[in-house]
């Protein structure tokens, strides 16, 4: 159901109307994912063909951006495979008959493919096809998700927005919030082409309501709401996942479950938005994972150089990262709105991509004089060590964070630099007095033991000594081998 949005029902009636009398447009619906877009084509569509118009349909995917003129046949195909032969030879009039089989065959052919047809021609047979359409009908050229659309057929859509004047066609296409304008300057053109744009309105909390009604089958009581709305942001279909998961839980609309129906109302909403990254550019994916390794050090600098963006692919993903509603700005650093949310695309990463992100990322926060307990904590993140300034660092980690009694945490870090140091080593040694100095105040027998073990690598004379003075009175009770 469309709740709340007669504005922009108007709008498409009035559009519909003006292109029916001989004043052709374009229509654009934008907004942001969710917002209700493909459900007003929807109702464009239910619109035109009410009034007796020949709908031209398409829905652009990802996966088809790099299938020449794709869109074009998904508008054009259905109608000329069903219409009559005199209807077609109306049609084409004007038009090369190569442009007719290629419409209707599984491929179309242009330039740069086996069998050479000049995409100018295509593009002026495409156009001619449809003015010539609109002769006999209105015509309504609906196309969703614009921002996939292939070169090709973005061309046509911009060929045609230009010709509309005095026509009986109207160009209705949806373009989501998260397509950069810049990086599309066809998707730009036809945007500026457009005589309406249509942006759907968050839904009110009395809408919401409604639909909760519905989905439980019984009035959802006021906080119940307020939390839905809030978590959901009016987005319709955010409001519509929360619903269908919570129906599914078996939580019903009452101030007493409101609680546990908000924890699970985020956990579906991050769930669905972090699945919407698959579907964003590379730059944007590259970036989440960026700020999922780098933490609270998601500097612009470090997230950028990390994942290997300019600044203006940086901007763009940041941009799109924010309209998704997956992070924020602060003092010029980019985090996550939630941590679940950081946490699910950190557990997303391919193993062996996640390890290299996190021993990069040490490597950057190294470079640029990051404290040594926030590189180790990234190093602790990786396998085992591989270069020997990662040894250092733990340990120098380690001695800081002993220093404020943190003795647990640092026996960590040093256990991790001990597993790159050779067994007989004098380094090895050095590691193991400090590993033991750590132990001391919550495990005095490894602390004995480790020891131990170091006086047998350290030369003898000073370093022997300086060790042996680790030992307390305490200590050698515990473990009066040593020494």
């Amino acid at each position: 159901m469309l709740l709340e949005r007669d504005a922009e029902r108007a709008a498409i009636a009035t559009a519909l109307n003006a292109a029916a009398g001989g004043d052709g447009s374009l229509l654009l619906v934008s907004g942001p994912a969710g917002s209700g877009k493909s459900a007003l084509l929807r109702d464009t569509m239910a619109a035109a063909f009410g009034a007796g118009a020949r709908v031209l349909r398409a829905d652009a995917t990802r996966l088809e951006e790099d299938f020449a003129f794709g869109i074009a046949q998904q508008l054009c195909r259905p109608v000329l495979v069903a219409a009559g032969e005199a209807e077609r030879d109306r049609w084409f009039q004007g038009a090369s008959e190569q442009i007719l089989r290629a419409l209707t065959e599984e491929r179309l052919i242009t330039d740069g493919h086996e069998h050479y047809l000049p995409t100018e021609a295509v593009l002026y047979g495409l156009h001619t096809v449809v003015h010539a359409m609109s002769h006999d009908d209105l015509v309504v050229v609906i196309v969703d998700d614009l921002q996939w659309a292939d070169q090709g057929s973005l061309r046509l859509l911009g060929y045609l927005a230009k010709r509309l004047s005095g026509s009986r066609i109207l160009l209705a296409l949806a373009l989501a919030d998260e397509c950069e304008a810049p990086k599309y300057p066809l998707v730009h053109e036809l945007v500026t082409a457009a005589a309406r744009i249509v942006v759907p309105a968050p839904l009110s909390r009395s809408a919401v309501a409604s639909m909760a009604e519905v989905a439980f089958g019984e009035r959802a009581e006021e906080p119940f709401t307020a939390m839905l709305h809030d978590v959901s942001r009016g987005n319709p279909a955010d409001v519509a996942t929360v619903l269908t998961g919570l129906v599914a839980e078996g939580l019903r609309p009452v101030a007493a479950q409101t609680a546990a129906a908000e924890a699970e109302a985020v956990r579906l909403l991050d769930h669905r938005v972090l699945m919407s990254l698959g579907s964003q550019p590379p730059a944007v994916l590259a970036l989440a994972r960026a700020v999922a390794v780098l933490g609270d050090l998601a500097e612009p600098g470090l997230a950028a150089d990390l994942v290997g963006l300019d600044d203006v692919e940086y901007s763009s993903a940041v941009q799109h990262l924010e309209r998704l509603g997956l992070a924020g700005r602060e003092d010029g650093r980019i985090g996550f709105v939630t941590t679940s949310v950081r946490d699910g695309i950190e557990s997303a990463i391919p193993v062996e991509l996640r390890e290299d992100l996190y021993r990069r990322a040490a490597r950057l926060l190294y470079e640029h004089g990051r404290p040594a307990e926030r590189v180790a904590e990234t190093l602790m993140k990786v396998g085992i060590a591989e270069d020997p300034w990662e040894v250092r660092i733990l340990s120098s980690a380690a001695g800081s964070v002993l220093e404020r009694g943190a003795g647990e945490l640092a026996a960590r870090y040093l256990r991790r630099a001990l597993l790159n140091t050779a067994p007989d080593s004098e380094e090895r040694g050095r590691l193991l007095v400090e590993l033991a100095a750590a132990e001391r105040g919550f495990d005095l027998v490894a602390a004995a033991r480790h020891l131990s073990q170091a006086l047998s690598l350290l030369p003898p004379g000073p370093q022997q000594a300086d060790a042996a003075l680790w030992i307390p009175p305490a200590f050698a009770a515990a473990a009066p081998n040593v020494g």
